[in-house]
């Protein structure tokens, strides 16, 4: 299939890489913080990084995590191992609350 612009009738070749959705039953999983490896329920640095690189939650997200808390979003299977090896490198304890599909 080719894709013609109305500006200029170039031919465009379709692109190979197409966005699809998701498959109905994609399991996802939600994550609770119960630890953030420093005292009095404050997170360490380590621990701040790695939900920053690896937990997708906005600035505000971020900071209002205490723990012990759930994070604010649900992951999929390969992003929550991703995220609990981080943290629990991080020095932090997370465990998964429930998995959920939609």
């Amino acid at each position: 299939m080719t894709i013609t612009t109305s500006l200029d009738g170039r031919t465009h070749a379709r692109a190979s890489y197409v966005r699809r959705p998701a498959p109905a039953t994609t399991p996802f999983v939600s994550l609770r913080l119960a630890d953030g490896g420093a005292p009095h329920g404050a997170l360490s640095g380590a621990v701040r990084h790695a939900i920053e690189e690896h937990g997708s939650l906005t600035p505000s997200q971020r900071l209002a995590l205490t723990t012990p808390s759930d994070l604010p979003r649900l992951y999929t299977p390969a992003e929550a191992a991703l995220l609990i090896d981080a943290l629990a490198t991080a020095g932090a304890t997370v465990t998964v609350v429930a998995p959920h599909t939609f």
